[in-house]
């Protein structure tokens, strides 16, 4: 991949797991062809998926475990405190 107009690196796809107990919901965005995601688009991209698991599990407290700079796993760790 090529790196950004600005030098800054790109990357092809961002992966992000999501672990519930026993149960592990992989998810890959893509990006299109000729582009590639920023630092500033994998922000971007892990402050919507931290949205949609507040949405689908709001009982729930998840930790992010960053394995590389576009591999990310969300952990359930328990119930959430009020």
């Amino acid at each position: 991949m090529k790196p950004a107009k600005d030098g800054s690196k790109l990357w092809k796809r961002l992966e992000v797991k999501i672990i519930v107990g026993e149960k592990v919901m992989p998810h890959v965005f893509r990006a299109p062809p000729q582009r590639g995601y920023s630092a500033a688009d994998i922000e971007a991209s892990l402050e919507r998926v931290i949205e949609h698991l507040d949405a689908k599990f709001p009982r729930l407290e998840f930790k992010q475990v960053e394995l590389a700079r576009n591999k990310f796993n969300f952990i359930a760790i328990g119930a959430r405190q009020k």
